[in-house]
């Protein structure tokens, strides 16, 4: 927080670094403690200001997509910015891991796991993808194609952890 608090101090026109500050505090409002209303509306503005600053910033798209997720569990606008960042930035293993997430909190199965490969071929060294596949797995009761993706991530990474996985 601190640094892109910096960095906009110094440059209130640097669009990135509003849309990470912003993705910053929704990421603390997920995995720590929820944001009140009032805090929710000033990350809003934070990314209102990047989009407002570079339009085609996928940062800031990325930041939308996770302030309607996070913020408010409003999937179909999560998943359109995602998309709006995977249109901006093709190559983003990062929004693609976001929309399986977002398709496997509606079990939408099958497109949680096809963005979840594509994931894993954009980012093959990142042991949280393959983490990620077997709790989808896991979810399924697809206990040997689990079993298997979860060995990947041990392959990939041996002191990984289940807590390591993305938890969108």
């Amino acid at each position: 927080d601190a640094f892109y608090g910096q960095a906009l101090a110094r440059d209130p026109n640097f669009a990135e670094a509003a849309a990470e500050l912003a993705r910053n505090r929704l990421s603390r409002h997920w995995f720590v403690a929820p944001l009140a209303p009032a805090e929710l509306q000033e990350v809003k503005s934070l990314i209102d200001r990047a989009l407002a600053l570079a339009p085609n910033s996928p940062e800031a798209h990325f930041a939308l997509g996770l302030f309607f997720y996070w913020g408010h569990r409003q999937y179909e606008n999560a998943l359109a910015e995602f998309n709006r960042t995977l249109e901006l930035q093709p190559n983003s293993a990062l929004a693609r891991v976001a929309c399986a997430l977002v398709y496997r909190r509606r079990g939408e199965w099958e497109r949680s796991l096809a963005d979840f490969q594509r994931a894993q071929e954009l980012a093959p060294r990142d042991a949280r993808i393959p983490r990620n596949i077997g709790n989808t797995y896991q979810a399924l009761r697809l206990w040997k194609d689990a079993e298997r993706a979860e060995l990947r991530a041990l392959a990939i990474d041996p002191h990984d952890a289940p807590a390591a996985a993305y938890l969108l």
